[in-house]
């Protein structure tokens, strides 16, 4: 599939934390993001509100990136040799096709509820 191709190349040697779940998934990316900077390692977060590549902000119109915008940041991440890329993942998002051709190294569970599984 060309999807795969484009991730495997953008996303080579990149570490990729996934962040799913229904509460704190914004904090917990954010916090994330505040200890890799504070370890001088560059990160982009791609979260509902916001991305940031390399600690430059970018607004989210929606809380659902479409695939062009998606891979606009993600086409920015890799000129600027970013080294982890945390993505939040709202649950009822988890088959969206944006996150489908990402071989995730970590992913963290905010929360685990009933409704859930």
């Amino acid at each position: 599939m060309k999807e795969d191709y484009i991730y495997n190349y953008l996303l080579k040697g990149v570490k990729t934390i996934g962040i799913i779940g229904t509460d704190n998934i914004s904090n917990t990316s954010e916090l994330v993001y505040h200890l890799l900077d504070k370890c001088n390692i560059s990160a982009t977060l791609i979260g509902k509100r916001r991305t940031k590549i390399n600690k430059k902000e970018y607004k989210i119109k929606f809380s659902l990136l479409d695939s062009i915008e998606y891979y606009k940041y993600l086409c920015e991440m890799w000129k600027e040799k970013v080294q982890v890329l945390i993505i939040e993942i709202p649950i009822d998002y988890k088959l969206d096709e944006n996150y489908n051709h990402i071989k995730f190294d970590i992913i963290l569970h905010t929360n685990i509820q009933s409704d859930n599984l």
